[in-house]
């Protein structure tokens, strides 16, 4: 009986590691880019409180495939994501990804980062 149970033991550990090698990132390194030289910078003009830009949201919302009505964790995410954002007078925008599909989510976080989000908000 004990000969069983080391058999399935030793069977279980070259399971496992056959589980982690091939969850393994097996693609090499790309060669690192020599440094620029650092050049002086000139010096920034002092931060004056503006309005921010017309297309700047600086906190958004990506929704999962419903829509911020739809009476579920995209409308509640919704809510407290304006509530917050109208509380301390920060501007704010919802994303609604085309598909279900990760690169459709993934395009949405992009969108919002080159609208300068800060925070990105993924229910």
């Amino acid at each position: 009986m004990k000969l069983w149970r080391r058999l399935a033991v030793v069977a279980l550990v070259f399971i496992m590691i056959f589980a982690f090698s091939a969850c393994a990132n097996n693609e090499p390194a790309a060669p690192e880019e020599p440094e620029a030289p650092e050049t002086p910078e000139e010096p920034e003009a002092p931060e004056t409180p503006e309005e921010p830009a017309a297309n700047v949201f600086e906190l958004a919302l990506i929704t999962d495939v419903g829509t911020i009505d739809d009476k579920s964790f995209n409308q509640g995410a919704w809510e407290g994501v304006e509530a917050y954002a109208k509380e301390n007078n920060i501007t704010y925008k919802y994303y609604q990804p085309a598909e279900q599909s990760d690169t459709a989510y993934i395009d949405s976080i992009g969108l919002a980062v080159k609208a300068g989000a800060k925070v990105i908000v993924c229910p």
